[in-house]
């Protein structure tokens, strides 16, 4: 079976299940991307159509944003560029402070610059950091250091 939602501009196809007759698979494709469309088995008209969801389109884009958002973040997070000690320590600051790459190093919360080998010892504050936030993540990169394996 298939209806289209002219406002979504979605063709919904609904197909039966192999295990029982409850077990349906729902296929949404956008109608641009369909070029021909066959109908092997005529359905007989009926008085009320089937009921039809519609697509809460804000709710779809709002989780393509947060997916597009969470996937760019783990680009980031795999720096190509860095030792895999260097990956394995951004992602345990990640988990708590802001960070970015600039290269090789990890800048924390646009304050602190930490360099290879990435020990508290190569932390060094950025002109627009504070001793308050160098001290937070010196604290915070020796425990995440301690849960990294090294090499």
């Amino acid at each position: 079976m298939f209806t289209f939602s002219v406002r979504n501009r979605l063709l919904v196809l609904t197909l039966p299940g192999k295990r029982s007759a409850e077990d349906w698979t729902i296929r949404l494709l956008p109608l641009e991307s369909v070029t021909t469309l066959v109908v092997r088995e005529p359905r007989p008209a009926t008085p009320a159509a089937d009921p039809i969801f519609e697509v809460d389109v804000a709710r779809r884009r709002q989780r393509e944003r947060e997916r597009l958002e969470r996937s760019q973040a783990e680009a980031e997070a795999a720096n190509p560029a860095a030792s895999r000690e260097g990956r394995a320590v951004y992602l345990a600051l990640r988990r708590t402070m802001e960070c970015k790459w600039d290269g090789v190093d990890i800048v924390v919360l646009g304050e602190v610059r930490v360099a290879p080998p990435y020990s508290p010892g190569d932390c060094v504050p950025l002109p627009a950091g504070s001793a308050g936030s160098l001290e937070r993540v010196r604290r915070v990169l020796a425990a995440a250091r301690a849960k990294v394996p090294p090499g």
